[in-house]
């Protein structure tokens, strides 16, 4: 019987800054979605300003995408770095992702906006007009401001 040998298969080697970036973002990417959640949660309970639980579900929506979009980005790099050519999509990644940060700047500005003035609210009584449940409000003031 004869033996095959097994070659290595070639990998094209990563940039440096590649495996820098991956860990921070995994370990960030769950946030946009803990936002969501938070968000659909207790959607109607935050009577002080009903805008925070909507603040927080389209942030982490659009969070969510940003991050999407990001691999999508990573990958097609890595894709031309082993081809040794440059891309069509680089130019349309970049629009799409300056785009959605200008759209989630701007939706911070809003959160700020929406959730430091209430600053405490009423965590106890459901039936207070200045009522907000402890969640929606604490992960709006402190992920979105």
């Amino acid at each position: 019987m004869a033996e095959t040998e097994m070659k290595p298969v070639e990998r094209s080697p990563r940039p440096d800054w590649y495996s820098a970036l991956i860990l921070p973002l995994i370990m960030v990417a769950p946030i946009p979605i803990l936002m969501i959640v938070i968000g659909a949660t207790y959607k109607n309970q935050c009577p002080i300003n009903d805008k925070i639980p909507i603040f927080l579900v389209v942030g982490g929506a659009v969070g969510v995408l940003r991050f999407l979009i990001w691999c999508l980005g990573v990958k097609l790099k890595a894709q031309e770095f082993a081809n040794n050519h440059e891309g069509m999509h680089k130019k349309k990644i970049i629009l799409l992702k300056s785009i959605l940060d200008i759209f989630l700047f701007a939706w911070f500005i809003c959160g700020t906006v929406w959730t430091v003035p209430i600053f405490p609210p009423d965590y106890d009584d459901p039936s207070s007009s200045e009522y907000c449940h402890r969640s929606v409000y604490l992960c709006a003031f402190l992920i979105g401001d």
